[in-house]
């Protein structure tokens, strides 16, 4: 968050991620995919005044007590604040269903140039959290294992928000307008509010993540933290944002149909060759996205 830091800007800067997978067992190629995948990492928004996870069985770190070393999924590592709810961030619900009002609870935030470490205390496939006050120097990262699985910015989202509607899996029609001030308190800080899922498929899983907030000024806020140890299922209510993963998902999964082994980066080898030979290689891919806001109207 950094308050009004996007009014009157049409675009910002390129922002980039880095992707990266090393496992003992075989080596995938993670690339960036135009639709959902089988065996990598799908990433999805709820509609707009959604303040918590429609995932059931997981655990959840609400902030209530603040934001100590101990969470409720693992333990973290970092200067993390606990706020009282504001205009930047604060849930009134935990329920994944869109909510307006109430009273708004404590929420974290991690600060300028400041990274938490959260170690799971069973390796998950599922992350979701509520974004408050969205800023593009928000990055979050998973590993497995001391590898890094995978690194995103926000800015995917931020670039989807510059359309006036989006589209649910479903059908269902969302105006971006209405992800752009808080839900709960109705403040207008001209900063997204979306809740992210965060769902690995096929092989992925992680054990470890991390919050940073990378730029000079501002936050990275964020409540209502939830994993799950088991593969989530997406609803269809839900905005698809991006994927990474080494073969898209078939008919039936909602890809593209091309579910053909991919060739490892700079090698020639056959994924599939190098995942029965149990060859341990670590693969690096590059994630660039677009970051851009909305001016402030």
């Amino acid at each position: 968050m950094r308050h009004n830091f996007f009014r009157g800007l049409g675009a910002l800067a390129a922002a980039s991620a880095l992707l990266s997978l090393s496992l003992p067992a075989h080596a995938l190629v993670l690339t960036p995919q135009d639709g959902q995948v089988d065996n990598g990492i799908d990433v999805y928004m709820s509609a707009p005044t959604v303040q918590g996870s429609f995932v059931s069985g997981g655990v959840t770190e609400d902030f209530d007590l603040g934001c100590g070393s101990t969470w409720a999924m693992g333990a973290m590592v970092g200067p993390c604040d606990g706020i009282p709810a504001d205009a930047y961030g604060g849930a009134s619900t935990e329920a994944g269903t869109p909510t307006t009002g109430g009273a708004g609870s404590p929420y974290g935030r991690v600060a300028s140039g400041d990274t938490i470490t959260i170690t799971l205390t069973t390796p998950a496939s599922y992350l979701g959290f509520w974004w408050t006050g969205g800023d593009p120097g928000n990055v979050f990262r998973f590993y497995s294992q001391g590898d890094m699985i995978a690194e995103y910015t926000t800015a995917a989202v931020v670039d989807i928000l510059t359309q006036s509607s989006l589209t649910s899996e479903d059908g269902d029609v969302y105006q971006s307008d209405a992800y752009m001030s808080n839900p709960v308190s109705a403040d207008q800080t001209d900063e997204p509010y979306v809740y992210l899922h965060i769902i690995a498929k096929g092989d992925f899983t992680f054990d470890t993540f991390t919050f940073t907030h990378e730029r000079e000024v501002g936050y990275f806020e964020f409540d209502n933290v939830v994993t799950n140890t088991v593969e989530v299922t997406p609803t269809n209510d839900l905005v698809y944002v991006s994927s990474y993963g080494d073969r898209i998902a078939d008919e039936t999964g909602g890809g593209d149909g091309d579910s053909s082994p991919n060739t490892l980066a700079a090698t020639g080898i056959d994924a599939a060759l190098v995942g029965s030979a149990g060859i341990v290689v670590t693969l690096v891919g590059a994630m660039m996205v677009t970051l851009r806001r909305r001016s402030a109207s």
